[in-house]
């Protein structure tokens, strides 16, 4: 039997990585930005492709419910690239 490398052959370059500007999400009522996931609450992800008016494409779309130390419930929103 062959003794064959796992991973990454040497010499190969590494794997250029867009960099992506992120905003933490903040709640409407208080601005506050600590939020924390909602126990049983499933995150739907949808393949849908579009353009922020920042000029941000994307292709996915993640919708996670949250909720606030104050107590408010929301829903947020996060856009991931192609």
């Amino acid at each position: 039997m062959a003794n064959k490398l796992k991973g990454r052959p040497p010499g190969s370059p590494n794997v250029e990585y867009v960099p992506v500007q992120s905003f933490p999400a903040a709640c409407p009522k208080c601005h506050s930005t600590e939020l924390k996931n909602v126990q049983g609450a499933k995150v739907t992800r949808r393949n849908i492709a579009g353009k922020l008016p920042n000029g941000f494409t994307f292709g996915s779309v993640e919708h996670r419910r949250m909720r606030c130390k104050c107590g408010q419930n929301l829903i947020v929103r996060s856009y991931f690239q192609k």
